[in-house]
């Protein structure tokens, strides 16, 4: 007989809350979001805005800008960003006049695949490695909080998404809520945009008539992270599109089982 896993009632409470939140019109998204971010700058007094300058942050940069200007922002320069994710950056900071703070790993992103491997299969579907990769933890997560260490911000804006992946669906369902204390970083973090969907960042850039990353447009993608990331679903259709001669070599190389053809689409 299979014994049914049980639910912690706490989780079940605050994803039906989620789901519903998710199921609003955009301008009632927009007021939630709007109300989030308010209170939390009501709380804390030294915000911080991480960027990875892709469509999610620069919306969430506006949306802060639009309660405060009194705000850093941070990006994790990886070594592996696409070009025109760092020009669109340089752009950005000087048309809106952003506190930037740029923060490097100690470790090149081919140095952690010589020693670990590349990631695996995107801990979004069903037979991914729930373990976050090894570059992950040694290109963003150590120098992020490490950076963090050496400053005194205690507010944490990160535009996540709950509808790009499980883990950023369970950063809510967690905490019941998207203003928490984070004990892993040392501050409270606001996740105002995790009801949020793809469609809805672009309603709102239209609306705001907001500058967008190019690369979107370039090579018709809908992510901007590591250039050569092989833990997300769809990698080979990003990396076809973005640079084909690195998807050949990381297939080659790991020697997978795809014929050529799978890398065209």
């Amino acid at each position: 007989m299979r014994i049914k896993k049980q639910v912690n009632p706490k989780y079940r409470l605050a994803a039906q809350k989620l789901n519903t939140y998710q199921n609003l019109n955009f301008d009632e998204k927009l007021f939630l979001t709007n109300r989030r971010i308010e209170k939390a700058l009501s709380l804390f007094d030294k915000p911080l805005v991480s960027s990875s300058f892709g469509k999610d942050s620069t919306v969430l940069i506006h949306l802060v800008m639009q309660h405060t200007k009194d705000f850093d922002v941070v990006f994790n320069e990886t070594g592996v960003q696409l070009s025109e994710t760092l020009a669109f950056k340089d752009f950005l900071v000087k048309e809106w006049s952003l506190k930037l703070h740029i923060i490097k790993p100690e470790m090149t992103f081919w140095e952690c695949v010589e020693q670990f491997g590349y990631p695996k299969t995107s801990r979004a579907s069903e037979k991914g490695d729930g373990r976050a990769p090894k570059c992950c933890k040694i290109l963003k997560e150590d120098p992020m909080k490490k950076f963090l260490k050496a400053n005194d911000y205690n507010l944490n804006f990160v535009g996540l998404l709950a509808d790009e992946g499980n883990q950023r669906r369970w950063a809510y369902i967690q905490k019941g809520c998207c203003i928490y204390e984070s004990k892993w970083w040392g501050l409270t973090k606001c996740i105002p945009l995790i009801w949020w969907n793809e469609k809805d960042i672009w309603e709102y850039i239209k609306r705001n008539n907001l500058p967008v990353n190019p690369a979107y447009k370039k090579y018709g993608i809908h992510r901007t992270g590591c250039l050569p990331c092989t833990g997300h679903i769809s990698w080979r259709k990003t990396m076809a599109k973005t640079n084909p001669k690195m998807l050949r070599y990381i297939i080659l190389e790991k020697n997978q089982e795809h014929q050529l053809e799978e890398w065209c689409y």
